[in-house]
């Protein structure tokens, strides 16, 4: 079998802010410290413009959690308890991303540090 190599195929882009809108989750169940949801970001300006990220989160929603606070600044209220939340009606708002370069010895590749509010 033929095999071609290829790169880490993880986007590496500039360290810094940048306009992004949320594009959706995927489940991730049974990892190291439980089941989480790999959240995903579209740049939506700029020289990146349309380069996805994404972030990982314990699927465990409070207000201060790190997939709480996420879900606060797409909603764009504080979480309140009791309160039902469909992820699909959050597809499309607007946020600012903070990434960073995380270096591995599999290769250099961008990350998002914070999720804050345009």
């Amino acid at each position: 079998m033929i095999r071609k190599v290829v790169s880490s195929g993880l986007p590496l882009i500039p360290a810094g802010e940048y306009p992004a809108v949320f594009e959706g989750y995927q489940e991730k169940k049974g990892l190291r410290f439980g089941d989480a949801l790999r959240l995903e970001f579209k740049v939506s300006e700029g020289d990146q413009e349309g380069v996805i990220l994404d972030c990982l989160a314990r699927d465990r929603l409070s207000p201060k959690t790190k997939l709480g606070q996420i879900m606060s600044v797409l909603l764009g209220e504080t979480l309140k308890e009791d309160t039902e939340l469909d992820f699909e009606s959050l597809k499309g708002s607007p946020c600012v991303i903070v990434v960073s370069t995380v270096k591995s010895n599999s290769g250099d590749f961008s990350t998002i540090e914070e999720v804050r509010t345009v």
